[in-house]
């Protein structure tokens, strides 16, 4: 059985190198989409790829993340060029594992593939307790939500599903579609509890200030936005606009109320859990990544807002050519 995941990253570089080596410790290869990083990222990837880990890199470099048609093609090329019987599409936050005991491969094996799978989030919350020292954010993260408030689930793909000619990754990763006339839906799913996606998408004040800007920018550029996509990054995004810091606590109580409508919650202390990712993820031993950060958010937004007025202007010139 090979195992396939694919992803896309965007200045990631203080998680990348930890989500690419503990998923080659069982995936067959991975398949990355450099999305316009200008931190790390993209020294750290090629650096893993020149140590000779099963890994491709791609670049895109469009303004908006269109990131299911991004992923549906790299899922056709994976079962394609690499004979995949799972594909696995992943953020760089999430690392798949058992839900408590287990083997990963051996559960994939188990499970039907006239289905798309969608398995849980577990959702990881910093503390002010945590090892500030170490760098590896599953290793410094170790305690999670004792229940997650949404049962929100990622997807994995059978080669069956992914070699349908009409099949593709619905953003996000929590759905596989599939075009009818005028509509799409869903594939017919089942939920599995034996695996879980080890959730971190709050790691720091910069990390999340980063993501919040880049994420919503990204997402207003799409021109097939919805109008509830991305709700979460909005929310950050109109706080870090304003000037707003981040205490610890501030980042508990985002992490407890990731992705919900409210965006915060205030933790009782039986809400968090101490269950760090046994067994492989303690085999992780990182070679690139520093506590160093790259970029300044603030010269992140300027780089944005130019490319943006770039992009604006050659969509005017274009417009100004046909009307005259």
């Amino acid at each position: 059985m090979k195992i396939v995941i694919i992803s896309t990253v965007r200045n990631e570089e203080d998680i990348v190198e930890a989500f690419v080596r503990y998923h080659l410790q069982f995936a067959d290869h991975m398949m990355i989409i450099n999305h316009r990083s200008i931190d790390a990222s993209a020294e750290i990837l090629n650096r893993l790829k020149e140590e000779g880990l099963s890994l491709e890199i791609f670049e895109e470099t469009s303004l908006d993340l269109q990131q299911g048609v991004f992923l549906t093609k790299l899922m056709k090329k994976a079962v394609r060029e690499h004979d995949a019987d799972w594909v696995i599409p992943l953020d760089a936050d999430e690392f798949l594992a058992p839900a408590e005991d287990g083997d990963i491969v051996s559960i994939l094996a188990s499970l039907p593939d006239d289905r798309v799978v969608k398995v849980p989030w577990r959702t990881y919350v910093p503390l002010s307790t945590d090892d500030d020292r170490e760098i590896d954010a599953f290793k410094r993260i170790r305690s999670c939500k004792k229940s997650e408030s949404i049962d929100l689930r990622k997807i994995m793909i059978s080669r069956m599903l992914a070699s349908h000619a009409n099949g593709f990754i619905d953003n996000g990763n929590h759905g596989f579609m599939r075009k009818l006339l005028w509509k799409k839906k869903q594939y017919p799913y089942v939920n599995t509890n034996q695996l879980v996606l080890a959730h971190y998408p709050i790691r720091s004040a910069h990390q999340i200030m980063i993501k919040a800007f880049i994420g919503w920018l990204a997402c207003c550029a799409k021109p097939n936005k919805l109008p509830t996509e991305n709700y979460h990054l909005k929310m950050l995004y109109d706080r870090f606009s304003k000037g707003s810091t981040l205490s610890w606590e501030d980042l508990t109580r985002l992490s407890m109320g990731y992705a919900t409508k409210e965006g915060m919650a205030i933790p009782k202390e039986t809400d968090i859990i101490y269950k760090p990712i046994a067994g492989a993820a303690e085999n992780v031993m990182l070679r690139y990544s520093d506590k160093k950060e790259t970029i300044d958010p603030l010269a992140l937004l300027a780089t944005l807002a130019e490319e943006f007025a770039e992009a604006l202007a050659v969509n005017r010139s274009s417009s100004l050519k046909k009307k005259y």
